[in-house]
C-alpha cells in the first residue's frame, strides 16, 4: 500500500441540502467491481471501483422527503 490516490469522485449535491451531521463520509461498500456510496443528500451512487466512473444513480426522493444517510449502505455488514 502506497496511499496513492487512483481517482477522485465529487458528488454534485441537490439544490436543497441541509447537513444534519456534517459533510463527512456516509459509508461505502464494494461488490462485483462496483463501489456503492450513500451521499449526504440521500442518494445512492455506484462507481466503477477501478476508474471511479459513475455507473448509475437511481432516482431518489425529493430533498423535502429525503433523509441523509448517516452510515454505510444498508446491505453492508460493516459496523458504523
Amino acid at each position: 500500500m502506497t496511499g496513492k490516490e487512483f481517482w477522485h469522485y465529487k458528488h454534485k449535491m441537490g439544490p436543497v441540502t441541509t447537513f444534519c451531521c456534517g459533510p463527512n463520509n456516509r459509508g461505502v461498500a464494494i461488490s462485483g467491481g462496483k463501489l456503492f456510496m450513500g451521499t449526504l443528500d440521500a442518494k445512492l451512487v455506484a462507481l466503477d471501483a477501478k476508474t471511479g466512473k459513475l455507473l448509475w444513480r437511481p432516482r431518489s426522493p425529493t430533498p423535502r422527503r429525503a433523509t441523509a444517510r448517516r452510515c454505510r449502505p444498508p446491505w453492508s455488514t460493516a459496523r458504523c
